[in-house]
């Protein structure tokens, strides 16, 4: 078998662009020599059995998948993540195959993938990172030890550390400079939103309510088609539109962006294309700095994965998590999202929504998921007094505890006030010289028909008491108040990261 027709040649080297195709850089590089005569190609790690393999997998198996779904002219530059995610998916309904081998097919294609990118054929643009090993040729003790370390590392939100150093960054951000992939970032950050959600947010999304002009929401409407910058209505499911309430530093920001824009607009500084009218209108995740140019998903991928690296999550641990999110494991978990920062920034934001006590069809409608609960359907959201008390509710928030203007926050959002809970006998002592005429005195039982009782004792002095008991029912929430244990573990860990400490158990 000779090396240089060891990849198929009825498939061009070169696309439409006369830019190297996928069959071209693996015919290219498959193995490239220097000049003592050393494979540095795809293929160095590969004896010759594993050659003749790994050969008939390309020439049988993916470059027929991507030319059937792309084309023979596509370059390789031009790939995205999501279509070879696509073409995964593709031969597994074709062939059948189990997560193993999409691992080895994953391996194939990124060998092939990284060897352009080596040599300077394009910049990284997908969200992938080396693997070390192939699927076929570990042991199963190799395989298995892999596979249960991959899934121990599937969390479900970021570390307290790494939230405080996403606030950092944000706060390091200005409104007239930060980059349009970055607002894409907070917006699925704070709000939970998918990439093409935050893709197809106007300024025009953000606004206060109507009926409660103290709360500021954005209108999930539309969203981009995946990895285009091209808008269309609604989102990944019928479930999509939603309205949320905003995190009021995000709305601040938001709007001190708009402002700038705006003047730029009247100074004729920043010229609108005819289609847009407005600066409502302009995408509030726009490219770098032009700011009438929609992201696309891509985009944020990239600007996510920079983030990522500087808040201090490990590369290895993406290439795990990129593992998990396409193995068969996820699918039969309901796990949608098969991008990392789209995943890490939804399944913090859910956490963060269960930890403030939303129940389940709450979190579903925030989500954009199907709602499960019998009792509630999606057309109870559609009322503004429902958003307004999912407003109060997500004021609880443990973000607030980052930033330093947090005493300007409700009163009862604070843990030592609100959420004080106290275990019988408790005392309170009245001051008799008070300048009161009136002292109210509101329990609630921790558990349904719990027996409350009052007594009051006068050590000292006298003075006249008139007692009035009132009862009433106590609506009783649905999910486990975690509140103050969730802002006492915020404290206490923001408290040591400003001092310095890595421990959040020393003194």
């Amino acid at each position: 078998m000779s090396e240089i027709s060891v990849i198929s040649n009825n498939y061009p080297g070169e696309g439409y662009d006369s830019e190297p195709t996928f069959a071209g850089v693996l015919r290219k590089y498959f193995n490239y020599r220097d000049e003592f005569g050393t494979n540095l190609g795809i293929s160095k790690r590969w004896n010759d059995d594993t050659k003749a393999s790994f050969v008939r997998d390309y020439n049988e198996r993916l470059i027929p998948a991507l030319t059937f779904l792309f084309g023979k002219e596509k370059p390789l530059h031009s790939y995205t993540a999501n279509e070879f995610e696509q073409t995964l998916e593709y031969l597994k309904d074709q062939y059948h195959y189990a997560n193993n081998t999409l691992l080895h097919y994953r391996h194939l294609l990124w060998v092939v993938y990284r060897a352009g990118f080596e040599h300077e054929l394009y910049a990284d643009n997908i969200f992938w990172d080396d693997i070390y090993y192939d699927p076929m040729n570990g042991s199963d003790e190799l395989q298995e030890g892999l596979r249960v370390d991959a899934m121990t590392r599937l969390r479900k939100s970021f570390s307290i550390d790494e939230e405080y150093r996403i606030i950092q960054w944000f706060q390091s951000l200005a409104p007239e400079t930060v980059s349009g992939e970055d607002l894409g970032l907070l917006l699925m950050f704070f709000e939970g939103l998918r990439n093409n959600e935050a893709c197809g947010a106007n300024f025009s999304s953000v606004h206060p309510l109507k009926t409660h002009s103290d709360v500021y929401v954005f209108d999930m409407l539309q969203s981009t088609a995946v990895d285009s910058n091209e808008v269309k209505s609604g989102g990944k499911t019928s479930n999509a539109p939603r309205v949320l309430p905003l995190f009021e530093p995000l709305y601040d920001f938001l709007m001190k962006r708009r402002k700038f824009l705006s003047e730029k607009i009247t100074s004729g500084e920043l010229v609108l294309p005819p289609e847009i009218k407005s600066v409502d209108y302009l995408p509030i995740v726009c490219v770098r700095d032009h700011y009438s140019v929609r992201a696309s998903t891509k985009n944020l991928t990239l600007a996510g994965r920079k983030l990522f690296e500087q808040i201090g999550i490990e590369k290895s641990e993406l290439m795990f998590l990129c593992q998990i999110l396409i193995s068969q494991d996820l699918k039969t978990a309901q796990i949608d999202e098969k991008e990392p920062t789209t995943y890490l920034f939804r399944r913090n934001c859910a956490t963060h929504l269960y930890q403030m006590g939303f129940t389940a069809a709450e979190i579903q409608y925030w989500m954009g998921h199907d709602i499960e609960d019998p009792f509630m359907s999606r057309n109870a959201f559609s009322d503004e007094d429902t958003i307004y008390n999912l407003a109060k509710m997500a004021q609880s928030h443990p973000l607030h505890t980052f930033f330093e203007s947090a005493p300007h926050l409700p009163m009862q959002i604070c843990p030592e006030h609100c959420f004080k809970q106290l275990s019988a006998p408790a005392g309170y002592m009245i001051d008799p010289n008070g300048d009161f005429t009136q002292f109210l005195i509101d329990l609630t039982a921790y558990e349904p028909k719990q027996p409350l009782s009052v007594s009051i004792k006068n050590p000292v002095g006298s003075f006249q008491v008139s007692i009035d008991i009132e009862t009433s029912t106590h609506d009783y929430p649905r999910t486990t108040d975690i509140r103050s244990q969730q802002w006492a573990a915020y404290n206490r860990r923001i408290s040591h990261m400003r001092k310095g400490s890595s421990n959040p158990d020393s003194d």
